[in-house]
């Protein structure tokens, strides 16, 4: 029909997204997925099936639009970089504007982690990958000299972890990023690179 919009998944996804990053899984109701994607309940379910094949979708699509371009800092070849980099590239994605507050990732586990079916197992094996993903970048800094011979690279990448999804609740519940801001400034000053964050904005947003 001439004239009519064209529907893109992607961006009906992106704005799903939205939802159930601000209001959970249990907390996004139809009638707010509609309203921000534009289709009637009939269409939305007919383009990605029900509401938990939805979520499915939208964790998916933040991964790959959010979760990827992070997990690349850990590339760099200097250790402390990475990890930095890391860290910086999280605290600014908390504090952009425009996104709502938090990591639908981390709330998914804190909402729906442990449970059965596949809402659970994705949650697990995101959670399984990003560690993989801290202990292998670990294991190289052993090899390349930039961490001791011995360290415990396990202990390590479950550190890291911990701290990249705890900042998510910290930001969501003070409602900005000083704490989240100053735990990642004190992990830095253990791997000896405190001055990469130096400047980094604790009034924004986040």
């Amino acid at each position: 029909m001439a004239g009519a919009k064209q529907f893109k998944p992607s961006e009906a996804l992106d704005r799903a997204l939205r939802v159930f990053w601000a209001r959970g899984y249990e907390g996004a109701s139809y009638s707010e997925l509609t309203a921000a994607t534009g289709l009637n309940k009939s269409s939305l379910y007919n383009a990605f099936g029900d509401k938990e094949a939805l979520y499915l979708k939208c964790l998916e699509r933040f991964s790959e639009t959010f979760g990827a371009p992070l997990a690349a800092t850990l590339d760099r070849p200097d250790f402390v970089d990475a990890i930095a980099g890391f860290f910086e590239g999280l605290l600014v994605r908390l504090g952009t504007r425009g996104l709502p507050r938090g990591c639908p990732m981390a709330m998914a586990a804190l909402e729906l982690g442990g449970t059965e079916g596949p809402v659970g197992k994705t949650i697990q094996f995101n959670l399984e990958v990003t560690e993989a993903a801290l202990r292998a970048r670990c294991e190289r800094a052993v090899r390349d000299g930039d961490l001791p011979e011995g360290t415990d690279c396990a202990a390590l990448a479950a550190l890291f972890l911990a701290l990249a999804r705890g900042l998510p609740a910290l930001n969501r519940g003070f409602g900005d990023l000083r704490s989240s801001v100053l735990a990642v400034q004190a992990m830095l000053r253990m791997l000896k690179c405190q001055p990469l964050l130096d400047g980094a904005d604790v009034n924004g947003q986040g």
